[in-house]
Parts: C-alpha cells; sequence; structure tokens
C-alpha cells in the first residue's frame, strides 16, 4: 500500500507528517484540544530525535496545511519546551 502524499512535502519528509497525523489519531480520545496536542507533543518530545523534531517544525512553517491543526498545536508546546 503507497503512503499519502501531501502536496508540497518533499518525499523523504512524508513519512514525518504521516507519523504524526498517526500519534494525532491515537489521541482523539482525550477531552479537549489542548490534551491532545499536550499528548501529541509529549510524544514527539519523548520517542522522536531532534532531527526529526526540527524536520516537522519546519513543515509546520512551510506546509501548515498538510499538517493539520493538532498537529501545529503540539508543535507550538514543544519548540517552546
Amino acid at each position: 500500500m503507497r503512503a499519502r502524499e501531501y502536496a508540497g512535502v518533499k518525499p523523504s519528509s512524508q513519512h514525518l507528517v504521516q507519523m504524526a497525523r498517526d500519534i494525532a489519531a491515537n489521541t482523539r480520545t482525550r477531552k479537549t484540544e489542548a490534551e491532545a496536542a499536550s499528548a501529541i507533543a509529549d510524544h514527539i518530545q519523548r520517542f522522536w530525535t531532534p532531527k526529526m523534531r526540527r524536520q516537522l517544525l519546519e513543515l509546520c512553517r512551510d506546509h501548515p496545511t498538510e499538517v493539520g491543526e493538532e498537529i501545529l498545536m503540539a508543535a507550538q508546546r514543544f519548540d517552546a519546551g
């Protein structure tokens, strides 16, 4: 099965968007958007390498509509942390 393609996102970075979206999908049971964003940010901070986090931040800056609102909110949290 072929992974979804995200418009304008380099093929080498597409997997990061999909991984972040998968994490977001697993946090949708949280009561609020803020709780979900915190859970996503915590997961990324704990399990992703600094390089992966930097790449995701760049994607958030350059392709916010492809990344999605939940991930943008999470990125603000782990960028500040």
